[in-house]
């Protein structure tokens, strides 16, 4: 006998849908007027820590921060945030694709990058205050998304780590991967962690398109 489904299954089409919206509307002027800054108003690469190398610190840094990071994000969303659908194989590849390749480095790039660096160096503030600035301010842009207040917490929390691992690292990338790993946490592999392990019960609605 079927049952009626807890958690529906959205496809590709449902991700593209919004996921080209958010690229043009808000990442890529996110990385644009990182740039601007950076390369007309800064010291350029230097200042955004574009760098593609890691080093064994680098990687101590991502798995050291990166696997809790991932079971808090996993768990937080298991304990304070429904789950209302989950992705569909295709569907998954390409949120998989744009947490990596769009939705981490934009905001690292204008958060980490660009604001931290700013707002670091001012001068009429000490820096302390300006990196906690920052990370509050990281946290509650995400009220425009209409995030609930928990999530707001969290993501000030992910401002914190994220800006102490851009200090730490030589590179950008390494707060870029570690805000990646917990937005699969958060959106996309924790939600189907949870239901595959039985957390959460589910049926698929739709078919794996």
């Amino acid at each position: 006998m079927n049952r009626t489904p807890a958690i529906p299954l959205h496809t590709a089409r449902d991700s593209l849908r919004w996921i080209g919206k958010d690229v043009l509307v808000r990442l890529l002027p996110f990385a644009i007027v990182a740039f601007i800054w950076a390369y007309a108003l800064a010291g350029g690469s230097e200042t955004l820590k574009l760098s593609w190398r890691l080093t064994g610190m680098d990687f101590a840094l991502i798995l050291g921060t990166g696997i809790p990071a991932f079971a808090a994000c996993t768990l937080f969303r298991a304990r304070y945030w429904p789950i209302h659908s989950l992705a569909s194989r295709r569907a998954h590849l390409i949120e998989d694709g744009y947490f990596l390749f769009f939705n981490a480095p934009a905001e690292e790039l204008f958060f980490r990058g660009m604001l931290q660096s700013w707002a670091m160096a001012l001068g009429f503030i000490p820096p302390a205050v300006g990196f906690v600035s920052v990370a509050l301010v990281f946290g509650f842009y995400h009220r425009l998304a209409g995030f609930p207040l928990p999530f707001l917490l969290l993501a000030t929390a992910g401002g914190f780590l994220f800006g102490i691992l851009f200090l730490l690292s030589g590179t950008i990338l390494t707060p870029i991967i570690v805000h990646f790993i917990a937005d699969l946490a958060l959106f996309n592999l924790g939600p189907t962690v949870l239901t595959r392990f039985g957390k959460i019960p589910y049926r698929v609605r739709l078919s794996q398109k």
